[in-house]
This record gives structure tokens, C-alpha cells and sequence, in this order.
């Protein structure tokens, strides 16, 4: 059997890591994807939006997106603009601890007698145990390793995720008045094009 180039195998990682840290793109919520925008139409002028961020979109972001979806469903229905009869975003902190037991050797071999981190399955086996049975591998390149190295060192970071809803009406003419903020709907579509994320031609 073949075995990638550990190299090769690290750099593959380093690269989907980079393409993962990218905030939210402008668009809808697929089956792939849970982040992006989600609106259903309510009556024949009311429509409830959301948007949801990734853990790299900040609350501007997302906020920035809720409204442009606002004024696009607004304009494809024939209106001038919409009010927001209401409007709220949930704010998401979860906590992420990572292990990388292999600190102290940044070139990688076998030791003996400490805790081996799999970075495929995400699970810290204790020394003995795991795919490479008594040893384990740390790192992607080749080296002698020591026996006894020091133990794995932990990481943890808040993860927040932000997810904005509003109900919005749209109207024709004259904004009402005392229903809540009103938006022309082309005027704000241009204000925010260059600041919702959206997907350069041919990329998604």
C-alpha cells in the first residue's frame, strides 16, 4: 500500500485549514453548508430572513448580509423598500480544546511511554494505546524521537458563532411610519454590495 508523503499530508492540512478560516460568504444555506441566508415568506407581504455565520464571520458580517437579503427579497417582489417589525441575533460561545503532544519535537519520530494525538479521528489515546499500538508518531516528518517525552500540551479557545433573524414587510411608495425601521430597498442593496462577502465570479 502507498503511503502519502508526510509532507506532502501536512501541507494538504495547512491548506484546508486556510480554506475552512474564511468568513461566510454571501448566499443561501445548502445541504452542504449550514452557514448563509434563509428567509420564508409568511404572507403576501411579510417574510421572516436569517443569517448564520461561521466562526470567522464577525457580527457586522452577518448583520450586513441579513439586511442585503432583506432588500434583494424586497426588490424581486416589486417593492421599494421593507420594514423591520423585529429583529434579534443569537450570539453562540462554545469552547474547543486541542492537543498537540508533540511540541517539544517539531521534526516528528516515535517515542515510547507518552500520549499519542490522532489528527484524523481527533482523539488523544494515552501511552499504549491507539493506531501505532505502544508508540506513538509525532509529527509528519522523519526523526529518532525520545523516550519518556514531556506530556501533551492543551489549547483551548471560544468559538462564537452569530445567526441574525428579522421579520420584515415590504412596502410600495411612502415608508409607513410607527412600524419600525424602514429601508429603500435599491438604496441600501448598493450600500452594502461591497460588504456582505460575496463570491468572486466562478468561486463559491
Amino acid at each position: 500500500m502507498t503511503r502519502a508523503h508526510p509532507l506532502l499530508l501536512c501541507l494538504l492540512l495547512a491548506l484546508a485549514a486556510c480554506q475552512a478560516a474564511k468568513p461566510t460568504a454571501y448566499g443561501p444555506v445548502t445541504a452542504t453548508s449550514e452557514y448563509g441566508y434563509k428567509d420564508q415568506k409568511l404572507d403576501e407581504r411579510t417574510w421572516r430572513v436569517s443569517v448564520a455565520g461561521n466562526s470567522h464571520t464577525d457580527r457586522d458580517l452577518v448583520e450586513n448580509q441579513l439586511l442585503y437579503r432583506a432588500a434583494e427579497i424586497a426588490l424581486a417582489n416589486g417593492a421599494d423598500g421593507f420594514v423591520v417589525l423585529d429583529r434579534d441575533i443569537d450570539r453562540d460561545v462554545k469552547y474547543r480544546t486541542t492537543y498537540n503532544p508533540y511540541y517539544a519535537y517539531p521534526y516528528g519520530g516515535f517515542w515510547v511511554g507518552r500520549p499519542y494525538y490522532d489528527p484524523f479521528t481527533r482523539r488523544l489515546y494515552p501511552p499504549g494505546f491507539g493506531p501505532w499500538g505502544f508508540y506513538g508518531f509525532g509529527g509528519y516528518s522523519a526523526g529518532a524521537g525520545m523516550i519518556f517525552g514531556p506530556p501533551a500540551r492543551a489549547t483551548t479557545q471560544a468559538v462564537t458563532r452569530y445567526t441574525a433573524y428579522a421579520e420584515v414587510q415590504l412596502y410600495k411608495g411612502t415608508p409607513p411610519e410607527g412600524q419600525g425601521a424602514a429601508y429603500d430597498a435599491q438604496e441600501l442593496s448598493e450600500q452594502l454590495a461591497d460588504k456582505v462577502n460575496k463570491p468572486k465570479p466562478g468561486k463559491s
